[in-house]
């Protein structure tokens, strides 16, 4: 019974290859082969963009979207991903701006409260000043009052 499963799979193998790959390939050869004559027989100028523009269309433009489907298909991926990773980005640095403000709050508070210490203590060892001011060197005459 093998042998005819495989008798079968080769002919629906042909017919696929003639439906699939041999026909295009005639069609486009009569479309070509026709416009080529239609060029030759009437050679006005309408006729003759006529056919340019139809072979163009047929060996240039249609090749050319069959070969950039792919690429256009990941362009579209590229940009659903994009989008999605712009979403899941906008969570992420919504949380990072909050924690932000979070720490710049905290970093305010603590300089604040440093500096109060600081200048609290400045204030009381104020008196301090005058004493140490004893051992400092002093300070010279400007140049015009030296002679």
């Amino acid at each position: 019974m093998l042998p005819d499963r495989q008798i079968l799979a080769e002919q629906a193998h042909r017919r696929e290859t003639r439906l699939y790959i041999i026909l295009p390939l005639v069609v486009g050869i009569v479309v070509v082969v026709a416009g080529g004559v239609i060029a030759l027989l009437l050679p006005q100028r309408l006729q003759v963009s006529l056919i340019a523009d139809l072979l163009v269309t047929v060996l240039l433009l249609c090749p050319s979207v069959l070969c950039l489907f792919a690429v256009a298909i990941g362009f579209v991926a590229a940009a659903a991903a994009m989008n999605k990773a712009h979403t899941g980005a906008g969570k992420l640095l919504g949380r990072a701006e909050g924690l932000s403000a979070r720490m710049l709050d905290t970093t305010n508070r603590a300089t604040e409260t440093i500096n109060q210490k600081t200048i609290n203590l400045s204030v009381k060892l104020a008196f301090l000043e005058k004493l140490l001011d004893v051992y400092e060197r002093p300070a010279l005459p400007p140049k015009d009052e030296r002679k």
